[in-house]
């Protein structure tokens, strides 16, 4: 059975027509989680700041720091 390119257009455009919002719900979901990882893992500058005036290198972990 030959695949042609008008057959998979229009299986494409039928399964997207089908499923539309499940296809919307999954990229909500990734850039979500993407958007949330990104914020989590880039450190903001006020924290390093906060940090630093604060003589962190008096501590010897981050959890002395958080206890005093």
């Amino acid at each position: 059975m030959h695949i042609t390119a008008n057959s998979l257009y229009h299986d494409t455009i039928n399964f997207l027509r089908k499923k539309k919002i499940i296809v919307c719900i999954i990229v909500l979901f990734a850039s979500s989680i993407t958007v949330t990882l990104d914020n989590i893992l880039n450190t903001n500058s006020d924290i390093l700041k906060i940090f630093y005036e604060s003589k962190m290198h008096q501590y010897y972990s981050i959890f002395d720091f958080i206890k005093t």
